[in-house]
Formats: C-alpha cells, structure tokens, sequence
C-alpha cells in the first residue's frame, strides 16, 4: 500500500508540472546604437529566473578588408559539375524537400500552444531627409506587418499586437522599443521537444558509399 501511494503521489506531481504554466516577459530597447534586453521567467507569480543584457552595450560593426585576387585566383575557385552531381544534388533537395514540409506541419501544430498575451512594437526612425523619412516609414510599416502575420501562423494572439512607427524629420536616428509576454505549459514545450527530436531522426541520411 505504500508503494501505491508514493506512485499515485509521483504520478500526480508529473500531471501537475504538464499543466504548470510558465510566463516569460522580454523587454528590448535599441536607442542610438544602444542595445539592453531583460527576459523574466515566472511560475506561479514566482521570478525563477531572469536575463538581463547591460544598456551600455554597443553594436559593433565589423568591417572585413579582402585582398584583391588576380583574375587567375578567381578562375581556381570556379568548379564545375558534372551532370551526374547535378542530378544528385536535385534528388537530395527533392527529399529534404518532403522533410521540411512536414516539419513545418509538425512546428506550427505544437506552437500554436504559445499563447502571446502583450506585444508591444515602438520605433523611431529619421534618415536625415523629409520624403526618404516618409519613403522608410512606409517600409518600416510593411515589415512589421509580414512578421507579425508569419508570427500569427504559428502562435495564438488572444489580443491584438500594438505596432507604432514614429517619423523622426528633426534628427537622423532610430529607436525601438519591444515589450512582448507569451505563456506556454511544460507539458506542450515537453511534446514539443519529443516531436522535434522524433522527427529530427527521421531526416535525409547521407548514402555511405
């Protein structure tokens, strides 16, 4: 009788941690070429865990110098391929091909378990001249919207996202600012995981020859 309680006791602790939820918080802020980002974790009203990246932090951009090469050093490099590679590489992009449909398939059916409760998306942004300004909001404006609709083909937005886009016509600059909390429960990022790795197995091998 004892073993059968402390089974019923294990087993109900595992159905309790499937059905815990977890509540994750992100806050990012890029201002004149300034980044900080803090990502908070919490179960049950409790912070169990918390990233943050210091604001003084700047991009750095790296700029790579290449030796020019003769035009004989280009011509190397050239390779040619025969017809039968050709036709291999075709048939190994025709299998990956089926792979990577059905684990679209299988991505967008377990994430749909992600639930988006606050998506916020500020941004600034002036480029120094009036209509260049007025041309970049309006791109800015189309890039938003394709990724916040790719992003609704995969997660549940029980509201709708706050997209903002400021012209700024005074000074060049950009700014923005995203403030974004999903839950999603252990039990689904567990089945999630399962799925990938069972599905990963059953990818393309390489023929040994």
């Amino acid at each position: 009788m004892i073993w059968i309680g402390i089974l019923l006791t294990i087993t109900s602790l595992i159905v309790w941690l499937c059905f815990l939820k977890i509540n994750v918080s992100l806050d990012y802020s890029f201002i004149d070429q300034k980044q900080s980002l803090q990502c908070t974790f919490t179960v049950l009203a409790l912070r169990i865990y918390t990233y943050e990246l210091p604001d003084d932090r700047k991009t750095a951009s790296v700029v790579k110098t290449e030796p020019e090469q003769s035009d004989s050093q280009e011509t190397t490099k050239k390779k040619t391929l025969s017809l039968l590679n050709l036709l291999a590489v075709f048939q190994k992009i025709k299998e990956w091909e089926g792979y990577l449909l059905s684990f679209h398939t299988l991505i967008r059916a377990r994430f749909k378990h992600i639930y988006i409760h606050k998506l916020k998306w500020q941004t600034e942004c002036g480029v120094g001249d009036a209509m260049v300004t007025a041309q970049t909001i309006g791109y800015l404006w189309t890039i938003k919207s394709l990724l916040v609709g790719l992003l609704n083909l995969y997660v549940t937005f029980p509201r709708l996202p706050e997209l903002q886009i400021a012209p700024l016509y005074q000074s060049p600059g950009t700014h923005t600012h995203v403030q974004c909390m999903f839950s999603f429960r252990i039990g689904h990022a567990i089945r999630a995981g399962l799925s990938v790795l069972w599905h990963w197995r059953k990818r393309p091998m390489a023929e040994s020859h």
